[in-house]
């Protein structure tokens, strides 16, 4: 049923029959009967001046409102500094470090109120010099200036504990040069790289472990008693696959190259400052070459010279450093403390001193723990001490790599410059399988490699390979990738023949990406 309405005619609206009237807004039949007496004008008039007179009160309540809270934010505010400056004799203040229930002293507040009064912390742009800053943390005031606060939470690697990091000694040194351009460029597994670094006669850091170049170089001498462009000219001419570099990716590195390389890769740079006698302006070098990049939060400094890193600590208040030693000692641990925040011990692995409760001692003094240089197969052995970066000559870092020897006869495959068969842990749950091999037998199910656990998968893999036939034909074939979830006659991580293999007469060459779960 519908309304029927006539306009431009006095005649009244017309409800249904079944309209409840008692579920009409007041304001609307107010404005329904004024329709009807052809006064809709003058309700209007009248609701708009109600209105100005309702907005009027609104506005003074709400001034009043303002005015009372002002009042009680300035108040607040006076009894906060009085609480800070101790000036006031109010017995509410005087009580505020003390429990109303036991009387006894209120540690944590009054560790704030401390700290604040110490600190007297107003202004976001203040700085606190390190004693201020460790107060505001360890005694958890959270008084620590703005600036400084926010520049502790830019830093990538901030605390320890939660996962172990990995560091690249030298670069990837096991497939390059050690320190070279490819050596860093090839980090692919590990959370850091670390170098070595040394200055120049005329001021320029350049990366070389030894204070001379005859190891590593085509030259002679002290890398101090060489320019940079002396530098430069020298070739590095030792270390693995020295062949497959060009003559620019034979170079000696700069600091400022290598800080370019960690900055594109997303890789955290752990600078090695080298024993040495460096100025004050060589320390501003330093410096100037880390703000290039953006760097003075996401790197770590480490070194062996406790006065290199006193040096650093003046013109970085807040870098992580470590002071690299050949075991835990009392007095190394005292000498690390006095750096301030963000410092830590870089200690030799295999020193008897490196125990879960001298690791712990550390933890407990504030500091960080890494070991150097630890081989692949002693990594849980210290993680399970307890430490938080692993630096290492090995391929496997935050993700795995391991060699694979093939088995049952088969043999790897030189010929084509291929040195390794080889399974790398990926992102996102996955592993990469790579072989070339030969010889061995075409059976089905014979097995020619075998995984380590991290890269057996949880189930059965059925993928192919190429292989070589007669008259250098290729041809596809099947291998299996054995889980762990199956059945008792299959050996889990076992890699072996499949279909397709009956006609192979040289190589097979498998590279398979899969899931690990």
């Amino acid at each position: 049923m519908t309304r029927e309405t006539e306009y431009r005619d006095s005649t009244p609206v017309d409800f249904p029959d079944d309209y409840e009237q008692s579920d009409i807004d007041p304001r609307v039949a107010r404005r329904t009967n004024a329709v009807r007496q052809k006064q809709y004008g003058k309700d209007v008039r009248e609701s708009m001046a109600q209105a100005e007179e309702i907005s009027s009160v609104v506005a003074n309540q709400a001034r009043d409102i303002a005015q009372n809270v002002g009042g009680r934010q300035e108040n607040i505010e006076q009894r906060f500094d009085d609480q800070i400056a101790g000036s006031t004799n109010d017995d509410e203040v005087i009580d505020a470090r003390n429990s109303s229930v036991t009387g006894e002293t209120d540690k944590t507040l009054k560790a704030r109120l401390d700290g604040m009064q110490k600190n007297s912390v107003h202004k976001s742009e203040d700085k606190a010099d390190n004693e201020q800053a460790a107060t505001g943390v360890n005694n958890q005031t959270y008084m620590t200036p703005a600036t400084t606060a926010a520049a502790m939470e830019r830093q990538p690697f901030k605390g320890s504990g939660a996962s172990v990091h990995y560091i690249a000694h030298r670069g990837n040194n096991y497939d390059f040069p050690e320190n070279s351009i490819m050596a860093f460029e090839s980090v692919t597994r590990h959370w850091g790289i670390e170098t070595d670094i040394s200055v120049t006669k005329d001021g320029h850091w350049v990366i070389m472990h030894d204070d001379t170049v005859d190891r590593m170089t085509n030259g002679t001498g002290a890398i101090a008693g060489k320019t940079l462009d002396e530098i430069k000219k020298l070739r590095i001419d030792r270390g693995t696959n020295l062949n497959s570099l060009n003559d620019a990716q034979k170079q000696v590195p700069t600091l400022l190259e290598y800080l370019s390389i960690c900055k594109r890769r997303g890789v955290v740079p752990v600078i090695e400052i080298k024993a040495g006698s460096y100025t004050n302006a060589n320390y501003e070098t330093l410096v100037d070459n880390l703000k290039q990049f953006n760097m003075l939060q996401g790197v770590m400094i480490i070194s062996y010279s406790l006065e290199a890193l006193q040096e650093v600590r003046k013109r970085l208040p807040l870098v992580p450093l470590q002071l690299l030693t050949n075991s835990i000692a009392d007095k190394d641990i005292e000498d690390i403390k006095a750096l301030g925040l963000n410092v830590g011990m870089s200690v030799r692995y295999s020193h008897q001193s490196v125990t879960a409760d001298n690791v712990r001692k550390l933890h407990d003094n504030g500091l960080s723990v890494c070991v150097y240089t630890v081989p692949d197969d002693r990594f849980q052995e210290v993680i399970d001490k307890g430490v938080d970066y692993i630096t290492t000559d090995s391929k496997s870092g935050d993700l795995k790599y391991q060699k694979l020897e093939p088995i049952n006869g088969f043999i790897i495959d030189n010929n084509y410059g291929i040195h390794e068969v080889f399974v790398e842990e990926l992102p996102g749950g996955r592993a990469q399988l790579f072989f070339v091999i030969k010889e061995g037998t075409n059976t089905r199910y014979d097995v020619f490699l075998r995984l380590p656990d991290w890269a057996t998968p949880t189930r059965h893999i059925w993928t192919v390979c190429l292989i070589k036939l007669k008259g250098d034909i290729t041809s596809q074939a099947s291998f299996d990738i054995i889980g762990s979830i199956g059945d008792s006659h299959n050996n889990p991580s076992d890699v072996r023949v499949s279909y397709g293999w009956e006609q192979r007469d040289g190589w097979a060459n498998g590279n398979v990406i899969y899931p690990l779960y």
